[in-house]
């Protein structure tokens, strides 16, 4: 259930009829599952997720009439998905989910978790507002949170096979070499503990979006602030 909310940020940009009560359904599900899943993602986030997936689609699936109302109404939500994502208790969740581990996992868990809720704030910060969300300056301190927390998830650790998701978000998000070379390295760590074919994906996506940060804006693919809209309809998953 996890596969399909993470899957979401990048799949089709419309659900399909009925698909809210669903979702719903779907939450319940993975709040109950969650004690048992080695995502390290609280249902609190993915549900999160899954919200802010609905404004990848078109401004006239919105049932808005201004263009300008469109754009208030993403602005408004996206900022209300951050706050409940930034104010959700992570200790008070590691501790509650850890215990049924056959090792006290409770640190590694924090870390994975707080990488997935500065992933969540800079994916609702593009596919909400397409970067009006965050400045320069917020995207880069999220970045780096994601990478000192799941630089602390090395190789022989359980939850590496978590960390696919908020280490593609870093990597999409940064254009600092260093943190670029991180991110593969970190996916290509994690290929080493589950051979998955999305994640030499993944990590070619990732090239392909560094590559175009650095043609002139007419050539190239998609701006970094809409690599979201790029991403959509491609035949790929990230989880």
């Amino acid at each position: 259930m996890g596969y399909y909310v993470l899957g979401s940020a990048f799949s089709s940009p419309k659900p399909p009829p009925g698909d809210e009560n669903q979702h719903l359904k779907l939450i319940e599900m993975l709040e109950r599952g969650e004690l048992n899943s080695y995502l390290s993602c609280p249902a609190n986030f993915l549900q999160a997720i899954l919200l802010a997936s609905h404004f990848t689609r078109p401004v006239d699936d919105l049932s808005l009439d201004d263009p300008k109302d469109a754009q208030q109404y993403r602005l408004q939500h996206g900022l209300e998905l951050m706050e409940r994502v930034n104010s959700f208790d992570l200790n008070a969740w590691a501790a509650g989910v850890q215990g049924l581990a056959l090792q006290n996992d409770y640190r590694s868990r924090l870390h994975v978790a707080s990488a997935h809720r500065s992933a969540i704030c800079l994916y609702i910060n593009r596919v909400v507002s397409g970067g009006a969300l965050l400045d320069g300056s917020s995207v880069k301190t999220l970045v780096a949170d994601i990478i000192d927390h799941l630089s602390l998830i090395r190789p022989g650790n359980h939850l590496l096979k978590s960390t696919s998701w908020p280490t593609f978000i870093a990597g999409i998000e940064t254009k600092d070499p260093k943190q670029q070379r991180w991110a593969v390295d970190h996916l290509s760590a994690l290929w080493g503990m589950l051979p998955w074919g999305y994640l030499h994906t993944a990590m070619e996506m990732l090239g392909m979006m560094w590559q175009s940060d650095k043609e002139p804006p007419a050539q190239s693919v998609a701006g970094r602030d809409g690599w979201p809209r790029h991403l959509l309809g491609k035949d790929w998953i990230v989880v």
